[in-house]
C-alpha cells in the first residue's frame, strides 16, 4: 500500500481497518493448514492454536490472506502485544483477520474482482472466533477514516473494488 493524505472517493473503492500486525497466508490443503509469513517462513508449528482455528473453518482447499494481530482492551491491534505473545508462545492471545480469498476448492480467485473475492470469503464462516473476517465499507472512506482516528486505530486501507489480486505493492491499494 502507498501512504496518502487524502482518501479516494467513490464507490469504486472499499475501505478496511488497517491492522498493526504481521501479514499471514493460511494455506488449507485437503483440510491441513500451513501458516506462512510474507517472507515465506512457516509459522504453523509456532501457532498450533491458530492453525487449529483455521482448520475448524471446515475448508477443504483454500488460500486466505490476512493479518495476525494481538488486541488491547479496546479491541485495537497492538504490535508490542503481538511480539510478546509470539515470543512467549501464546498463540491463544492472537487473532487472524482475513481480508482476502485467493483460492477455493480448485478455483484460482486472484483474477476475480476484489469485491467478489471478499463476498465469497464472507460466506465461508460466521467469523466469531480466533479467525475473523476483516469487513469493509464501500465508498465511505472518509467516514471510516474518521472512525479510525477517533478510536486511535492504525489507519485504514483503501482498495479498488474491481482489482484482481497482485502480490506486493500496487496502485490498487492505498493507506
Amino acid at each position: 500500500a502507498q501512504p496518502v493524505e487524502e482518501v479516494p472517493l467513490g464507490d469504486n473503492w472499499i475501505s478496511e481497518i488497517k491492522f498493526d500486525g504481521y501479514r499471514l497466508l493460511a494455506f488449507v490443503e485437503h483440510g491441513a493448514v500451513r501458516l506462512i509469513t510474507r517472507n515465506g517462513n512457516d509459522w504453523t508449528g509456532r501457532m498450533p492454536g491458530l492453525a487449529h482455528a483455521v482448520a475448524s473453518l471446515g475448508l477443504r482447499d483454500a488460500l486466505l490472506d490476512g493479518e495476525l494481530v494481538a488486541l488491547d482492551e479496546q479491541g485495537r491491534s497492538n504490535f508490542s502485544r503481538l511480539q510478546d505473545a509470539l515470543s512467549q508462545g501464546q498463540d491463544s492471545k492472537l487473532f487472524l483477520y482475513v481480508f482476502d480469498l485467493l483460492h477455493l476448492d480448485g478455483w484460482d480467485l486472484r483474477p476475480c474482482r476484489l469485491l467478489d473475492r471478499k463476498q465469497a470469503l464472507q460466506k465461508l464462516s460466521d467469523w466469531r472466533g480466533t479467525v475473523r473476517y476483516s469487513d469493509h465499507m464501500q465508498g465511505q472512506a472518509a467516514a471510516l477514516r474518521e472512525q479510525a482516528c477517533a478510536r486511535q486505530l492504525e489507519g485504514i486501507v483503501c482498495k479498488q473494488v474491481d482489482a484482481p489480486y497482485r502480490a506486493g505493492r500496487s496502485a490498487a491499494w492505498v493507506d
